[in-house]
């Protein structure tokens, strides 16, 4: 069973981690100084 999860694997198409909404809102919110430091 566990043969057959790793074969199947490579056969779905990469997908990036982020959606391009998400890297945006996430470059935004790196770019903001303020709100970068208020998780530290």
């Amino acid at each position: 069973m566990a043969e057959a999860a790793i074969e199947s694997e490579p056969a779905r198409p990469r997908r990036p981690f982020l959606s391009p909404l998400n890297q945006r809102r996430l470059q935004n919110f790196k770019a903001n100084r303020r709100g970068y430091w208020s998780l530290w």
